[in-house]
């Protein structure tokens, strides 16, 4: 049976595809590749800041909004973080011969790719020194001690060799590393991020680079002569300071906060590697603006985001560091690409995301560039691959990024890469201007694609997927395999409800559902989990960093131990705080399709853990929901309450099962006749307000409850409530029409219900039903629907609707007496849960304990609601 296509993206293709493509210029991002060159083949901090200059210029011009954002070099040494740890200016390089001849054989104004990125310098006016040629570690170790003040001249890789280097004090190093078939190209070679190790990080040396052509003259000049004795004079300028990740920014029409990211990395020399990549984001800016303008396509849903800085270490440190409501929703990596078919053999990679994200992206981008070859016709065909870390693409981590698929033309037929790559052959002239074409419109119909899609997309994809995951299933015998891509599966149907747009939020979860039941019917029965024998690989990992840690910044030997394990950095990705060692042992071995040794995956844990990367939590001090049920109802809480729980998920413990195993057993102690009621507040974090897709920043269980299927969530923009059981209706409705706290609000009606307050963890200040008794006071500092915001309706729509004014000052009462005064009253009940203080309180009385301490407080206070 074939596999249905996703029909809404063959639409898209047939208008505005092809609009887009009437809008998108080769030659014009071919010149964009020529401007970026200039200003970024010169290795230099000072010059990259002029790229960043012209780029903000062209998203500008083109329509779009720029920023920059600048990112300081240096950070802690040792703790796995992607730092740049200095920035450089080059200035000056050149090395003649003074002795027995003369002539100039290095000229960094002639050539920039003569110098190795993050040399050292001369002293003022140079200086000399004897060359000495080492191409092996056998000479280099038979003439140590003996190089103090000479250059070396070498064929080896002298970024790796820059620690032994500098012990020798030798005073620099040429290396003439030749590049396959090319002998008349300059290697680049950097001293700085992407292969120094921590412990040659002091190391500081003169550091240049000849062709190997250029290399084989100087050789026979020193096989010529005795001693042949060089003028090396080298201005640079190490230094703390920026380097710029900079954003174009399409803004969407509807929710502009939710956002697509593309990734290309600039600050590198070459015009394909990467010169390419960022011009590709100009034009498709450019396209996509001009479609709009031209009334050819709508605005987007949402907003799309290039970015273009440092390869991995400005992209991390903006994922890591620049506070953001929601992660981006997807995104691509634009790497390498528009070369010439005769360079790339014709091949137009798209390579997928990492395994255990949302994989959908793939056969969406797949499509789109099948389409873009055939209108671009550039001597391309489309070559479909698994997932390669870039290191770029490890934005798709799935916890903390975004699905991240790579388009590139870095490879030839057999897997090989092109011949002018990270070298001075790497040049304009390589770039084909119908190859950027089809990179832009790959790009651009992406993304305007899913930064548009709503809910017909979503239930088209799912069915698609559906319909390949069953395909792949039929027949299959190996249950771990089967396993395996229901997993992926599940990815991909849980992404999807990022994408949800107005509806029934439980209409689309149902056929989502209805996708994972009939994945799950297909194909062997899903294996019944084995307790792992070993008590070490029945650990459970938790992640607490994003990405993967750099080797480069890591502290031995926990670098020594992460490597000896031989497992690809993002097998780190797969600790979801769920699962033990010995799952994700077997999820690796499926991944890479043979097994892996437990006890090295153990020892890769342990190395993250020490390094500060994961939790390992042994089996014994995880809670069970046994055990949770257990302390709940020792609390005090009983079947057919209504129950409202403000929480800390840390606060409790290792749970088996996360957030939804706390709110399973709480759930399992209330009955089929019990409410559990949760905030499901964002604070007017949510610039626009979507039920279906803003999380909740009130905790990691508030966040998971709402997102389960048959709860009810409320309307209210900033801080909406969520419930589940026979009241869940009846509290939730209409809260906008209600007002927040007011006396016909959700949590009044909680109240009105008999209704009680649960803090896990957690003490009053955090019991919003206080505000309801402040209301009703009444206080004059909180206005119900004094403030504006925006949300999406049911239909789609976005409108603006009436919402909270907070007060503009703290209140003059402080909400921590309620703690005090509550603690005294025999109404509420205290224990642990987990290792969690608990309260469970009527709701009732934390209102009317809240107003007695401001029935003689507020009438006198000045305090108002801030706009």
């Amino acid at each position: 049976m074939p596999i249905p296509q996703v029909s809404t993206l063959s639409r898209f293709l047939r208008s505005d595809g092809t609009a887009l493509s009437r809008h998108i210029s080769g030659n014009r991002a071919s010149r964009d590749v020529r401007q970026i060159c200039r200003s970024d083949r010169w290795n230099s901090f000072d010059r990259f800041h002029h790229t960043t200059d012209y780029l903000v210029d062209a998203y500008e011009k083109a329509g779009a909004r720029a920023e920059v954002y600048p990112i300081r070099t240096g950070g802690k040494a040792g703790d796995g973080r992607w730092i740049i740890r200095e920035a450089s200016d080059i200035h000056h390089a050149t090395v003649d011969v003074v002795d027995p001849v003369r002539r100039r054989i290095i000229d960094y104004a002639k050539n920039p790719w003569q110098i190795i990125q993050w040399s050292a310098a001369t002293p003022a006016g140079g200086l000399r020194s004897e060359v000495v040629v080492i191409d092996t570690e056998e000479v280099f170790q038979q003439l140590k001690g003996k190089l103090k003040g000479k250059t070396i001249l070498t064929s080896m890789d002298a970024r790796n060799r820059i620690g032994a280097f500098s012990s020798e004090q030798v005073a620099a190093v040429i290396t003439d590393r030749g590049i396959p078939g090319l002998p008349d190209a300059t290697a680049w070679t950097k001293f700085g991020w992407g292969a120094i190790p921590l412990h040659s990080a002091s190391a500081r040396i003169v550091g240049l680079v000849l062709s190997q052509n250029d290399g084989a003259k100087l050789r026979a000049l020193v096989g010529r002569h005795a001693t042949l004795t060089l003028h090396i004079d080298v201005q640079t300028r190490n230094y703390v300071g920026d380097h710029d990740l900079v954003s174009g920014i399409i803004e969407g029409a509807d929710d502009p906060q939710e956002e697509l990211w593309v990734l290309a990395h600039s600050a590198e020399p070459g015009a394909i590697d990467n010169a390419s990549g960022v011009a590709v984001c100009l034009e498709a800016a450019r396209a996509i603006e001009q479609s709009i303008r031209s009334g050819h396509i709508k605005r987007p849903k949402r907003s799309i985001r290039f970015l273009s800085g440092y390869e991995c270490y400005s992209f991390f440190n903006y994922m890591e560091h620049e506070r953001r409501y929601q992660t981006p929703i997807a995104g691509l990596c634009v790497d390498t690409v528009g070369a010439r078919p005769e360079v790339c053999d014709g091949q137009f990679s798209w390579r997928a995301t990492i395994p255990m994200s949302a994989t959908f992206v793939d056969r969406i981008g797949e499509t789109v560039a099948r389409a873009a070859i055939r209108a671009c016709k550039p001597g391309y065909t489309l070559v479909s691959g698994s997932f390669v870390s870039t290191s770029d693409t490890l934005a798709g981590d799935p916890k903390y990024g975004f699905p991240c698929p790579w388009i590139t033309t870095h490879y030839r037929k057999g897997g090989n890469t092109w011949a002018a790559y990270h070298s001075s052959a790497d040049v304009p002239a390589l770039i084909s201007p119908a190859g950027m074409a089809t990179a832009t419109l790959t790009s651009a119909g992406y993304l305007a694609y899913l930064a548009d899609a709503g809910n017909e997309e979503v239930i088209d994809i799912a069915r698609s997927e559906t319909a390949r995951s069953v395909a792949s299933l039929r027949g299959l015998r190996n249950k771990d395999r089967a396993d395996y891509l229901r997993i992926q599966h599940h990815v991909s149907m849980d992404r999807l409800t990022r994408w949800i747009w107005g509806g029934s939020r439980h209409e689309i979860l149902g056929q989502l559902n209805a996708c994972e039941q009939e994945v799950s019917a297909a194909g062997p029965s899903p294996q019944r989990v084995k307790p792992p024998r070993s008590a070490k690989l029945s650990r459970v990992v938790r992640r607490t960093r994003p990405i993967t840690p750099t080797p480069e910044n890591t502290r031995e030997p926990i670098a020594s131990r992460i490597r000896s394990a031989g497992l690809s950095p993002w097998a780190l990705f797969w600790a979801d705080g769920k699962r033990t060692i010995a799952e994700i042992t077997k999820l690796i071995s499926l991944e890479h399709g043979k097994a892996q040794d437990p006890d090295r995956v153990s020892d890769f844990f342990e190395a993250h853990h020490d390094l500060g990367y994961v939790d390992l939590i042994e089996k014994e001090d995880t809670l069970s929901k046994r055990e949770l049920i257990a302390d709940f109802r020792k609390l005090g809480v009983a079947p057919g309450q209504v129950v409202m729980m403000h929480s800390s998920l840390s606060s409790v413990g290792h749970v088996s099962g996360g957030p939804n195993t706390i709110i399973d057993a709480l759930l399992a102690v209330l009955g089929k006749r019990g409410t559990l009621v949760m905030p499901s507040f964002n604070h007017g974090s949510a610039e626009v307000y979507n039920k279906a897709t803003s999380r909740s920043i009130s905790g990691a269980i508030p966040d998971a409850f709402w997102r389960r299927p048959g709860v009810h969530r409320s309307n209210h923009p900033s801080h909406a409530v969520a419930a589940f059981g026979p009241k869940a209706t009846e509290i939730t409705a209409g809260h906008v029409e209600a007002g927040i706290w007011t006396a016909q609000s959700p949590i009044a009606r909680l109240a009105g219900l008999g209704g009680f307050v649960l803090s896990l963890g957690v003490t009053h200040t955090s019991s919003t039903a206080y505000h309801v008794g402040e209301l009703s006071v009444p206080c004059g500092c909180i206005d119900p629907v004094g403030g504006r915001f925006q949300t999406v309706e049911a239909s789609g729509l976005v409108r603006e609707i009436p919402g909270l004014a907070w007060r503009s000052k703290p209140c003059l009462v402080n909400p921590e007496k309620l703690n005090t005064t509550l603690s005294r009253n025999p109404a509420q009940k205290s224990g642990t849960v987990g290792q969690a203080q608990a309260t469970l309180v009527p709701a009732s009385l934390v209102i009317a304990t809240r107003r007695r301490h401001l029935k003689n407080a507020c009438p006198s206070c000045t305090i108002k609601p801030g706009v």
